[in-house]
């Protein structure tokens, strides 16, 4: 989630001999994510020192009304640093060089946008909050401005330290912001006025930005610039894109809302008096929040220069925190009442039932937690944004509601609820955040053993199944169990019992003409005498009825574990599948290949025939027409005098259709030939799965895969070769299915891109 504010409240996390070996991990996922969690429990713990104080030195009114200014000012500061904080966790691990720049225009960026947000509100108070009149006084008014502005900062820093992976200089930061906070309140000066509170973290502020941008610039950065860069599979990380910053920001600003605006519910609808007794209440449950928040910072940073580890990590976060957050979860939900009287009788007789919801709403909020950060990895800003946008209009809708109703206990159940549905809907639909598009065979059928073709999604696919299985194997019995999938426009089958058969079924004229040209291409290659054995990797044809009133193909089942399923398993092995997949194709290649310079027709084949596809799509695009000419131009320029490897190509070889052994040493099939061809340029098959596997690994989208390959390496004689690959995957999936013409995300993600830079 967002790199959020600091924790201001109390609690003490109890440390079990497990969680204090845990605690002690060497590894930097959680190492890095613990030192982030322990400054945040520093930060609460100096932080019930300093509201403590404050309780002894203000009334609960003026200790509302103070804490309800510090909450619009957290909610300025994180609505005016432009959500930066997460772009600078996200990317700095990889900056090398542009380390310093890239903190530089953060800075500037965020102090000018802060600076305009809160310099409007002090003039705009009288109409957006009338109990915080305090601030149109000009001193107190200009330290409000300046510690908005401070606070951002204050924010950022912590996002670039994490980033450098120094994350014991944000626990000495905090600690001295704390401390600060505390020595400043207690001056007699501050006691005397209004806004003391207000003004002791100005002071703190001041002392702690100062400190720690000294050692920053000074010293972290620099030896961050000078470190030799780290190992990444998924090769050189990209710089931020406006699309990832805009959509971050957006995200950011329903988080910031969620947790800034119920005091500020709360003053206005029950008064200074509960505004006070539900703030402190707040910030001792948010302690936890933050343990799932700084978790899911550590995994960004990890994931950044090793995306092949974040399918992993992930699995790593979930559990690990799990248990040390059920663990805190139990003893402070005991402890409430007196966690709370440590404020006062008040505090605890009116904060407790609060403080139980809020502590048992971190559970679901560690998933919601890490589902974001997972996406914020995989630059899957519109998942992450949405995520959040759900949760952030769900709590704060269901606390209005709730507050006239059951008082401030309310926010606590408002919170509770959207959680839990939030969570339970992501943990319901893992692929939405997790990137798992294609469900994996081999457990779907596991799966269906259990279960009999009575148990589908829809009642039509279940008659389906049953007049398929019946037409396809007539002496079975059509009540046996089956596991059903759709792929495209094309309903797949397979018997779970002893019959090794898959059938398919397709639902539209693309899916028909996509199914006629795989038992082309399968009768084709089986019948090709210079395969050999080779061909026992393909499926076997057993059927071909597409003219039926049930059109439908049968092949024999091809057992082994889709290769996309064992590198989401264990990212670690993602260089040895590859190896063995790439070996697998191009013993094809071999056996079927000719290298030849192509001919007119040929390189019309290859290149003007994908290119009319994609200007029947784009006729209502005028620039397009352009980019499409540069890109017909290019091609022809770098392939009509250069030699290649033509020979049988798959045209579609990716992972999901790679079927290997359980230990990914062996490929036992390839699948899916529908888009297969005799003269196809072979290194097509090879350009497709190394962008494939990338894809599995990094979560970006195959045109910003393709953008930075042609980028890394202007000119390369492979340019061509790459680019005829994006071209013939994009036309095919157009021709495959109109599902891909009316997606727009998939033509922004996967069309767009290329273009603009063939253009450019």
């Amino acid at each position: 989630m967002s790199t959020a504010p600091a924790a201001l409240g109390a609690g003490r996390l109890p440390r079990p001999a497990a969680v204090r070996r845990a605690l002690a991990s060497r590894e930097p996922l959680l190492h890095n994510g613990h030192l982030l969690s322990v400054s945040s429990l520093l930060t609460s713990v100096l932080g019930a020192g300093y509201w403590t104080l404050a309780t002894r030195l203000y009334n609960p009114a003026t200790l509302g009304r103070n804490y309800s200014a510090i909450s619009a000012m957290m909610l300025f500061a994180g609505i005016g640093q432009l959500n930066l904080t997460n772009v600078l966790v996200r990317f700095i691990p990889a900056a090398g060089a542009r380390t310093r720049t890239l903190v530089a225009r953060a800075y500037a960026a965020a102090i000018a946008a802060i600076t305009l947000l809160a310099t409007g509100f002090v003039l705009l108070t009288p109409d957006l909050a009338p109990q915080l009149g305090f601030l149109r006084h000009p001193v107190l008014a200009l330290c409000f401005v300046a510690a908005t502005a401070g606070y951002g900062l204050f924010i950022m820093q912590d996002g670039v330290l994490t980033g450098l992976r120094r994350p014991d200089w944000v626990v000495l930061e905090n600690a001295v912001f704390a401390a600060i906070k505390i020595a400043a309140l207690a001056l007699p000066i501050l006691v005397a006025a209004q806004a003391g509170i207000l003004l002791s973290w100005v002071l703190a502020l001041a002392v702690a930005i100062a400190v720690t941008n000294t050692f920053l610039f000074t010293r972290a950065i620099p030896r961050h610039i000078g470190a030799p860069p780290p190992e990444n599979p998924a090769g050189r990380q990209p710089a931020p894109t406006p699309g990832y910053i805009v959509g971050d920001y957006i995200g950011s600003l329903f988080w910031f809302a969620a947790i800034t605006l119920p005091p500020l519910i709360v003053l206005d609808t029950l008064g200074p008096a509960q505004a006070a007794y539900f703030s402190l209440t707040w910030v001792i449950a948010y302690m936890l929040y933050l343990v799932s928040s700084n978790m899911g910072s550590s995994l960004v940073v990890e994931s950044a220069t090793n995306p092949a580890q974040l399918t992993r990590n992930c699995r790593r976060v979930l559990t690990h925190t799990g248990i040390l957050l059920t663990t805190a979860v139990l003893a402070l939900t005991a402890a409430a009442p007196e966690i709370l009287r440590v404020f006062g009788p008040d505090y605890a007789s009116h904060g407790t039932a609060l403080l139980r919801l809020l502590l048992i709403s971190a559970l679901p909020n560690l998933v919601v937690a890490t589902a974001v950060s997972v996406c914020r990895a995989r630059r899957r800003i519109r998942t992450a944004v949405a995520i959040l946008a759900v949760l952030c209009c769900s709590a704060l809708g269901l606390t209005v509601l709730l507050l006239p109703v059951i008082g401030i206990a309310g926010a606590g159940a408002a919170w509770l609820i959207a959680e839990i549905a939030v969570a339970a809907a992501l943990l319901a639909f893992p692929h939405t955040w997790l990137g798992t598009e294609r469900i994996p065979t081999t457990a779907i059928a596991r799966a269906a053993v259990t279960r009999t073709a009575t148990v589908l999604a829809k009642p039509a696919d279940h008659r389906l199944t049953r007049s398929l299985a019946r037409a396809a194997h007539p002496g079975q019995n059509p009540d046996i169990p089956w596991f059903t999938r759709r792929s495209t426009d094309i309903l797949v089958l397979r018997a779970v019992a002893d019959l090794d058969l898959v059938v398919k079924h397709p639902s539209s004229d693309h899916g028909r003409q996509t199914l006629a040209r795989q038992a082309a291409n399968l009768q084709t290659l089986a019948a090709d005498e210079r395969l050999g054995d080779w061909r026992r990797l393909l499926p076997g044809l057993v059927a071909c009825d597409l003219h039926q009133r049930l059109p439908r193909t049968a092949e024999h089942y091809r057992p082994g574990t889709e290769a996309s399923t064992l590198i989401q398993r264990d990212p670690e092995t993602a260089h040895r599948i590859a190896a063995a997949a790439l070996a697998a194709i191009t013993e094809l290649h071999h056996a079927t290949g000719v290298i030849e310079t192509p001919d007119p027709d040929r390189l019309h084949a290859w290149i003007d025939t994908p290119l009319e596809t994609l200007r029947k799509l784009l006729t209502s695009a005028p620039r397009a027409e352009g980019a499409l000419d540069a890109l017909r131009a290019r091609l022809y320029t770098q392939l009509a005098d250069r030699p290649v490897l033509t020979a049988w190509t798959h045209g579609d070889y990716h992972p999901g259709n790679v079927l290997m052994t359980d230990d990914g040493t062996e490929v036992t099939a390839i699948i899916d030939w529908a888009t297969a061809h005799p003269n196809g340029p072979a290194a097509t098959d090879r350009h497709l799965f190394r962008l494939a596997l990338q894809r599995e690994t990094g979560g970006e989208e195959l045109g910003a895969l393709v953008v930075r390959a042609l980028r890394q390496d202007p000119g390369r004689t492979d340019d061509a070769l790459l680019l005829l690959t994006w071209l013939r995957h994009v036309a095919d999936n157009l021709n495959q299915s109109d599902r891909y013409r009316r997606n727009r995300p998939w033509l922004a993600g996967n069309v767009a891109p290329v273009l603009r830079e063939v253009a450019g």
